[in-house]
């Protein structure tokens, strides 16, 4: 009589590697996939179906620390620690939205933007999801004052009503820190004098 197969050599030791998350008696856990080398991003690239949104990889090469910020589908796999330190993405070069709407917003991608085009009053940006704990921050170093939208029309900053933008005057930066689901709070960055 043959073995069921949850008990056949190896079986469950494949089942764990095979598997991303897994649950076992109500607990969750999530697998860190390893990689000798960078990951490539892309519906061809590293962890492609397999990696979940949020998913961790280790370059076993350098130690560095990866997450999945794009899909299961087309992983992006965004550098999230390195052995130099905590490594943060920078935007430069980034043009504000002319249509000064929530939905018309230029999404920004990075921990750490510079908007540089921002031909009108009121031009806007919009931060990118963010979870409890999480910042990103903005450096208007355009023409004029711009709008910054949440990444939803749920989500107040600085206690403002739920979608509203905040403005962020030109020459100025400001973090940005989600605190809930639904806020965040904003902080106005200076200058260091010389």
């Amino acid at each position: 009589m043959a073995l069921p197969a949850y008990k056949r050599k190896g079986a469950l030791r494949r089942a764990l590697i095979d598997a991303t998350t897994f649950n076992l008696a109500g607990l969750a856990a999530t697998v860190t996939l390893t990689k000798a080398g960078a990951p490539v991003n892309g519906t061809n690239g590293t962890g492609a179906g397999v990696a979940n949104p949020g998913q961790l990889l280790v370059d076993t090469t350098t130690g560095i620390l990866y997450q999945n910020t794009g899909t299961q589908a087309s992983p992006t796999w965004t550098t999230r620690f390195s052995t130099t330190g905590d490594a943060q993405s920078v935007t430069t070069g980034i043009t504000a939205s002319t249509t000064q709407t929530l939905v018309g917003a230029t999404a920004l991608t990075s921990k750490i933007n510079f908007v540089a085009t921002a031909a009108n009053s009121g031009d806007a940006v919009s931060l990118p999801a963010l979870s409890p704990g999480q910042s990103v921050t903005v450096f208007n170093d355009g023409a004029n004052p711009i709008k910054v939208f949440p990444a939803a029309s749920g989500i107040q900053i600085d206690g403002g009503t739920a979608g509203a933008s905040v403005t962020l005057t030109n020459a100025r930066r400001a973090t940005f820190y989600c605190k809930s689901a639904t806020a965040i709070t904003s902080a106005q960055l200076g200058a260091v004098a010389s």
